[in-house]
Formats: C-alpha cells, structure tokens, sequence
C-alpha cells in the first residue's frame, strides 16, 4: 500500500440515521510553536467548556489569532447525493451543531453509541515513530541485528495498536477503514506483525449524520 503523507484525514462515508453522541474527547497539539485543540465534536481552536480559545501562536505569549473553526468536508456518493460532514459554531451542547465521529454502516442502518465508541479518539501518528517501528522491524528479521541491545526499551506505541485499520467482522461497517503500510502484505493489520498507519498527523473518524433532520440536505 502506497504511504500516505496527510496533516490530517478524516474518513467520511454515506449518510445513515443520527445515533446517540457521548462525550467529546480532545487532543492538544503542540509543536512549530503552535499549540491547539482538537475535538472529536468537530471544532478546532475552541473548548465549548468554559468558551476558551484554544489556539495559541507563538506558545507563551497567549495570542489567539483564530477563535474557533471546523471543517466542511463532502464529497458525490454513488448515487449522484451530496453529502457532508460539518460542524456549525455553537456554544451550547444542546444546539445541534456537532459532527458525529466513527464510520456509518454500508446498509444505511443506524449505528448505536456503543457500536462507534471506539472511534470518539483522535489518533496522533509522528514520522520518527513510523521510521522507529520499521526499524525495530527490520532488525527482529536481520540474523546480524541484536534487537535487545539495539533496541532495549522499544515499545509499540498506543495509537498504532489502536489504528483503526478494519473493522470487526460483521459489524455491518466497510472492511477497511484508515490507511495503512502491510509490511508482510497479509491484507490484516497488525501492528505487532510490522504494520503501521500510513499518514503522519492527525486522524479521526467523521461522518455525514446530523442530529438536525433539516440540515441533511446540505
């Protein structure tokens, strides 16, 4: 599989019926002297708890050039139907306004809270810690390579365990789901096997239902 270089992705899928929200769950990023939120609700830069900006450039000198955003993503589905996945700006749980996060099933039927909870997480993926996992790879099937004194402490990190590659069989969700390098070409992910989330950034799960039926034509 080609390796994929994004900032970040989001997997969007066909419209379904809305299904129950739980709680929203953020990501800090910091690095290039930027540090900023990230929610699983949809919204950058912004905490809805206590209305707080969450952007600041440079770190330190609490400046806030962008008080709140989102994305708009949408795309054709094979029946000529727009369909998108977005967030208005809201500052009150109860106005409607959040993206719904995790895949929607390939029949169009409703997923449940519990069915999609694995995927209200924001996944973050560096570049150092794919080179390190194919390294500590490439070593475990070099006879000449001691991976113990090479690599003593190695540990595969939480999120490429977790990547949500595929989901479980019968789950009524599309077989593949985020992107990633099969090193031993199985077509099974594994990350204890060598394989690895094919993006360095960011990634989350969103999908085109909305808690508000009159927005579904967007």
């Amino acid at each position: 599989m080609r390796k994929i270089r994004l900032l970040i992705v989001f997997a969007i899928a066909s419209i379904s019926v809305e299904f129950a929200q739980g709680q929203t769950k953020s990501f800090v990023f910091e690095g290039n002297n930027f540090r900023w939120m990230q929610n699983t609700d949809g919204s950058y830069f912004y905490s809805s708890e206590g209305s707080e900006q969450r952007l600041e450039v440079p770190i330190g000198e609490f400046n806030s050039p962008i008080f709140a955003s989102a994305f708009w993503i949408g795309g054709v589905n094979e029946f000529g139907e727009l369909k998108i996945s977005y967030r208005r700006f809201c500052q009150s749980i109860n106005e409607n306004c959040f993206q719904n996060w995790g895949p929607l099933k390939i029949n169009g039927t409703p997923a449940t809270y519990a069915e999609i909870e694995e995927y209200n997480h924001i996944w973050f993926i560096t570049r150092e810690q794919i080179d390190l996992h194919q390294s500590y790879f490439d070593c475990l099937e070099d006879p000449a390579c001691d991976q113990n004194e090479i690599y003593p402490d190695y540990e595969i990190p939480d999120d490429f365990l977790s990547w949500p590659a595929q989901s479980e069989e019968g789950s009524g969700f599309s077989e593949y789901l985020a992107p990633f390098v099969d090193r031993n070409g199985d077509e099974v992910y594994s990350a204890t096997e060598g394989d690895y989330p094919a993006i360095c950034g960011t990634f989350g799960t969103k999908n085109s239902s909305s808690w508000d039926h009159s927005l579904k034509s967007l």
